[in-house]
């Protein structure tokens, strides 16, 4: 018996284009094991950004299916097993709500969803059960992006909605804040201050994110940097930190101890936020010399005021992962962040990470603050 008979299932569920397009799609290009071993939603306002995303998972999965076979992409025809499978499974598994789309209005998006609220936790049900009626996926992560009119509200509507279905594993949900530039996507983010204080969301602020992945790359900042670049960057950084985690869930028998989706779930309380921070090396000394500056570096959520009591998850993955180092993460992660972490060790490569889910933080407390003005990106291009 192999390992691969030992692999989790998780249902991902992307709300919105940004969110099916850039993040899913970002993580799946880092990892595409997510589009392989998991059960991929989408939920969408506009027909065409619906056919759109799963067109584009569609050619990552082609893409990827062609590398594993040894195969050229343009070998592969669209209309080919198993490419058909997974195209006609992911419109099959997805919902689109209307038609014509949010029209970056969230209240608009919100009133989608509502309609059909049953709809989507019955579908939602479904893929969580097999035949037989027992769970056939071990947890559901939830994509949205905060900003326009789909994925704002109906993200946190959705995750309200699933925490209380009894017959559900609960969900880890994550959801980007715009830059502070944008002012009408940051006034549509600012709509869910609201649901903050009840839902146990993942924040993962653009403008902490860019700063750190600028810490990363070493580049100089200048005012004509190309802002798709930095928005590339961006979903880098995320791509790295959920495609780990997800690859610890999946193959949890591989982590020591094993990661059971009902670890993760006493780190949640309503009425704090969480946030995630990482280190990504390909060399073990730069890893070694470099993973306390990136984890204080590289976290994507701030807040005026330092926590001081944050619950949290870390996984250290690497081959051959040394005893030293584990201890130093541990004692590194309760001084920095007030926080004794359920440590886990992920024991395959090439590469070294430690990636960390930190939930504690006052959501009223964010800097900068949700609010129209001028953040981070502002001041590293000058303007």
């Amino acid at each position: 018996m192999s390992n691969e008979d030992f692999v989790r299932r998780l249902l991902i569920i992307s709300v919105g284009s940004s969110a099916s397009i850039h993040l899913l799609g970002g993580i799946a290009s880092q990892y595409p094991d997510l589009l392989f071993r998991n059960k991929i939603m989408i939920i969408e306002t506009s027909r065409k950004m619906f056919n759109d995303a799963i067109d584009y998972l569609t050619s990552i999965y082609k893409r990827n299916y062609a590398k594993i076979r040894g195969r050229q992409e343009e070998e592969i025809k669209d209309g080919q097993f198993p490419l058909s499978t997974f195209k006609s499974q992911l419109k099959e598994n997805s919902v689109l709500l209307a038609e014509g789309g949010g029209g970056a209005t969230p209240e608009k998006g919100l009133a989608y969803y509502t309609e059909k609220r049953d709809e989507v936790l019955a579908k939602i049900t479904e893929l969580v059960t097999d035949k037989t009626g027992e769970r056939e996926v071990s947890g559901i992560i939830i994509l949205g992006c905060a900003g326009k009119g789909t994925g704002t509200l109906i993200t946190p509507a959705l995750t309200k909605d699933l925490r209380v279905e009894p017959d559900l594993p609960k969900p880890l949900a994550f959801t980007t804040l715009p830059f502070r530039f944008d002012r009408m996507s940051i006034e549509n983010a600012m709509k869910i201050q609201d649901v903050l204080h009840e839902i146990p969301l993942f924040l993962l602020d653009y403008e902490r994110a860019v700063g750190g992945y600028l810490y990363l790359s070493g580049e100089v900042p200048r005012k004509d940097i190309a802002i798709t670049h930095l928005y590339g960057m961006v979903v880098g950084a995320l791509s790295n930190v959920l495609s780990t985690l997800i690859e610890a869930l999946n193959y949890s028998i591989e982590c020591n101890p094993p990661l059971d989706w009902s670890d993760i779930m006493p780190i949640l309380v309503p009425g704090d936020v969480g946030t995630i921070t990482y280190s990504l090396r390909f060399r073990r000394d730069e890893f070694m010399k470099s993973w306390k500056n990136d984890l204080s570096t590289l976290l994507l959520l701030r807040t005026k005021n330092r926590p001081m009591n944050t619950r949290s998850v870390a996984i250290v993955r690497g081959i051959d992962i040394p005893l030293g180092l584990v201890e130093e993460v541990t004692e590194y992660i309760e001084k920095f962040l007030g926080s004794s972490p359920r440590l886990y060790i992920l024991n395959r490569g090439p590469d070294f990470k430690i990636v960390s889910l930190i939930h504690g933080f006052d959501p009223s407390d964010i800097i900068p603050p949700l609010q129209p003005g001028r953040g981070l990106l502002s001041r590293i291009l000058g303007l």
